[in-house]
């Protein structure tokens, strides 16, 4: 064989080797951005379900937020006897068990903390529906119940703030 024709043949394999390590060097690439776009993508869920958890944790905050103050004219609150958290309880607990999958075990285990309060503030709730004398001692025990709901649901919030590398 002429000189001519091994250098050819020797081009040619080194043009074969160069096309099959390029490709599995692009395979490679291609799975790694395909793994690197679904975090992106979960992250931006877990994004949108903290958004509407503080949302929700913000509502529910204000709703026992209202039963706070009951002695100061310059805040306007609402009576003790229209205490009745069970519908903001509800709707909290149905937008946890809805963005669960995000959330990471402290956040999980702060609002389990929460939600298992609130349904002990619904049992309050019930007592005072009742309308009895001998419930007074429950009535005066709202607005520290309530005081400490809050202290609770900012724990919450201030969990998804350092989660979401806000603060």
């Amino acid at each position: 064989m002429s000189d001519e024709i091994i250098v050819g043949l020797m081009m040619v394999a080194a043009s074969l080797v160069t096309l099959i390590i390029n490709s599995i060097l692009q395979i490679f690439r291609d799975n790694n951005a395909s793994i690197e776009a679904r975090r992106m993508k979960v992250l931006e869920y877990k994004i949108q379900a903290y958004r509407e958890l503080y949302g929700d944790l913000l509502e529910y905050r204000a709703y026992f937020y209202s039963f706070v103050g009951q002695g100061n004219e310059f805040k306007e609150c609402n009576e003790v006897e229209k205490f009745a958290p069970l519908e903001s309880n509800q709707k909290l607990i149905e937008a946890y068990h809805k963005n669960i999958l995000y959330m990471t075990d402290s956040l999980r285990t702060k609002i389990d903390d929460v939600i298992t309060n609130g349904c002990t503030l619904n049992n309050l709730a019930i007592i005072l529906c009742g309308g009895n004398d001998s419930d007074y001692f429950f009535a005066n025990s709202v607005e520290e119940n309530c005081e400490k709901m809050i202290k609770r649901v900012d724990l919450c919030t201030e969990c998804i703030k350092e989660e979401l590398n806000l603060e």
